[in-house]
């Protein structure tokens, strides 16, 4: 897979971090300090205890790349169980888009959201290495379980620490014939810039359509064309 589409959160249009709170001049000196304890900045360059500093991502949107591993989701992911991170993306942006509409849904759904659009960006990167690859053969069909994911975080735990795995290739579960990657070492990850904004559509029961924001674009997530 080497071109790569990953969806995350953002804010649009984009707001620098400190310009509501300290004047232009300050912001180099703010961003020094915030650095000196960002868990994302800091793996980059030394590590953190995860990577050695020559398996990190260098170069263009090393951080971007470094981000998902760097800040752990405690309740785990598909193919992590919340000890280490994945780098997830997407073939294309469709297959991104999909995958990502099913999470903003369950958890606007947990929290009892109000209507809201959710604010996104596309990231577009390289992904070079080998990989464990699902697509023609799977060990375990519960691997792709749309709701559970004991069976592939099991899985995925073997692969990484018995296998020393970089990462899984699989068919994604919430967009029919797309194709998504697991990366687990993050310096196979390279070349990562922002593309275009998207927003969510949250109408407190569900998403009912996904725009493209500098265009003002409907793309509707599978399942809900018109």
């Amino acid at each position: 897979m080497s071109r790569s589409q990953r969806v995350i959160s953002t804010r649009f249009p984009t707001t620098y971090l400190f310009a509501d709170i300290a004047a232009s001049d300050d912001w180099d000196n703010l961003e020094h300090l915030a650095n000196l304890t960002s868990r994302r900045v800091t793996q980059n360059s030394e590590g953190w205890g995860m990577f050695r500093p020559e398996d990190c991502a260098q170069g263009e949107g090393a951080t971007l790349a470094m981000a998902p591993f760097a800040y752990l989701s405690p309740g785990g992911s598909r193919f992590t169980d919340g000890t280490y991170g994945a780098y997830y993306a997407g073939r294309d942006v469709d297959t991104a888009i999909d995958e990502t509409v099913f999470h903003t849904e369950k958890f606007a759904r947990e929290g009892r959201m109000p209507a809201i659009a959710f604010e996104k960006q596309v990231i577009e990167a390289r992904i070079r290495g080998a990989f464990h690859d699902l697509r023609k053969q799977l060990p375990d069909k519960r691997i792709l379980a749309p709701d559970s994911y004991a069976a592939s975080q099991a899985f995925a735990l073997k692969l990484r620490h018995q296998e020393k795995s970089h990462g899984i290739i699989y068919p994604s579960v919430r967009h029919a014939g797309g194709e998504c990657i697991a990366v687990f070492l993050p310096r196979l990850i390279s070349h990562c810039r922002r593309t275009i904004h998207l927003a969510y559509l949250w109408d407190g029961t569900r998403i009912t359509s996904v725009q493209e924001r500098s265009l003002m674009k409907e793309i509707n997530p599978a399942g809900k064309r018109k």
